[in-house]
This record gives structure tokens, sequence and C-alpha cells, in this order.
């Protein structure tokens, strides 16, 4: 992956959980099973093998066949049946359209490092307002009826 050709992709598609997408619709995930000490399917997400084998991968075809090549790798595989936003408009619609999932990349980019902290209102008050907080700075801030939708509002 290189930013520099990609600037449309926003960071939902190279988090974890995509790019073990990626490996499983490439069929690489039973190889992995032996990198890592086995457990059952239902539980069995190896997050981090899949993203160095997807890394590693895109890196050798780019090494054999060149850009052109990689980035289709990259367009089809990785980015799979997503469509890449062509302008900022399209970019803004997408992220509008998943707003839900914002709250899901902040944390993988913060990898872990993001809190909510209530701020005011409870359960039984109509407003809840939530902050997001990355380590001691206070990044967002949000209000709904729930604590999920205040959440997603910070996000």
């Amino acid at each position: 992956y290189n930013h520099l050709h990609f600037k449309a992709i926003q960071i939902g598609f190279l988090s974890k959980r995509h790019l073990f997408a990626a490996a499983q619709r490439c069929n690489m995930l039973p190889f992995l099973r032996y990198q890592i000490p086995f457990k059952p399917d239902s539980s069995y997400k190896p997050y981090i093998p899949a993203v160095l084998a997807i890394h590693g991968l895109t890196g050798a075809i780019h090494d054999t066949h060149g850009y052109t090549k990689s980035k289709e790798f990259v367009r089809n595989t990785v980015v799979g049946k997503h469509r890449l936003p062509q302008n900022t408009k399209e970019l803004e619609d997408l992220i509008s359209q998943r707003s839900i999932t914002l709250l899901e990349d902040i944390m993988n980019i913060t990898q872990g490092d993001l809190y909510f902290k209530l701020l005011s209102g409870s359960m039984k008050t109509e407003d809840i307002v939530v902050g997001a907080y990355n380590g001691v700075n206070k990044i967002g801030e949000g209000s709904g009826r729930s604590t999920d939708e205040a959440k997603q509002d910070a996000a």
C-alpha cells in the first residue's frame, strides 16, 4: 500500500478487520493456522498474521510484477467490492454513510487508546453527553439519547 497512489482510501480499508477479510478472500487462512497455535474456528481470527501476509504479498507482487499489477491487486483484492471515492464530495458521502463504523475506525487508528467519558446526563435523562479522549486530550464530544448514539456523535 502506497498512500501517495491511493489518497482517497480511508483508514477503514486498511484496518486489521478489513485486511483479515482480504486474506480470507485470498484463501490464506489455512496457511496462517500453522503459524500460530490452533484455536476453534468460531474464535479464530489471526488479524496480525493476516495483515502481515497481505503486506508481504503486496510487496512481493510489486517487486515481481511492478507498480501496475500491485495497484491492481490492492484495488481488486484488498479494497474488494468497495468502490473508491473519486472526489471530496464522494468521500464525504461515504463517511456520512459509514458513520456507525467510524467509531470502529478511530479505535483501530488509536489501537485502544481511545476511551469515552460521560460528561453529563444519565441513563434516566433524555440527553447524554459523552467526551472522546485520546490519552489525556479530549478529541471530540457528542450527545444523544443513548450512550451508543452519543459515542458515535463524539467519534
